[in-house]
């Protein structure tokens, strides 16, 4: 059987740290910390949290789909990502994406990289325009059930899995995989994984993970 790669997208595949800050900071929003505060406390779960992010953008004005997916274009995607996946496929890995972002992101990314499986949070529209509804799919606080519940659809083991990420909220993951990878974050989440790559890049870290099961 094929081990499966798992990457975290926001922060690790591209280099900015979250596809949701990164639209409110460029359609010039305010307020969004508010909704991730009452979501952590548990004061609201997940799909509210998207909605109320998502009706910030459209008090300006209403908005396409298309309109979102262009802004996203200029999120950058690390420039050894592709080498990277290249590799691991090489050696018989099955690279694939998981994010609490944006499924108009990971699709894009995926695409680039040639990654066969992505999992995201979508919007919701209705003839091309944004309904103000999100489509949940990767609830922040839950990402290690739906990575679980996602892989045995697909036919991995959940113990043969590796797991690369770079945020607090990727900790439960790193539990309950085979191999997880902390990718240049910060000491409270790196020392909670097998490898932490505190420098360097992902070529890096897929020659990385190739060695470990080699070894």
């Amino acid at each position: 059987m094929r081990r499966a790669v798992v990457f975290d997208l926001d922060g690790v595949i591209v280099k900015t740290a979250s596809s949701w800050t990164y639209l409110h900071r460029l359609f010039g929003v305010k307020g969004y910390e508010e909704h991730m505060r009452l979501y952590l406390e548990g004061k609201i779960d997940y799909k509210k949290f998207m909605e109320l992010d998502i009706s910030l953008w459209l008090r300006r004005k209403p908005l396409t789909i298309n309109e979102v997916e262009e802004a996203l274009l200029d999120v950058g995607v690390r420039e050894e990502a592709g080498s990277a996946i290249r590799r691991l496929v090489e050696e018989g890995f099955d690279p694939l994406i998981l994010s609490c972002g944006l499924d108009i992101l990971a699709r894009r990314v995926s695409m680039m990289l040639g990654v066969k499986h992505y999992l995201a949070n979508g919007l919701e529209e209705r003839r091309g325009l944004l309904t103000g509804r999100g489509i949940m799919r990767v609830p922040l606080l839950d990402k290690d059930k739906v990575l679980r519940s996602w892989l045995k659809v697909l036919g991995y083991e959940i113990n043969e899995a590796v797991y690369v990420g770079d945020s607090i909220f990727d900790v439960p993951v790193f539990r309950i995989v085979g191999l997880s990878v902390a990718f240049t974050c910060n000491r409270q989440v790196g020392e909670k994984a097998v490898i932490w790559v505190k420098k360097g890049d992902l070529l890096d870290l897929a020659k990385l993970v190739i060695n470990f099961f080699k070894t």
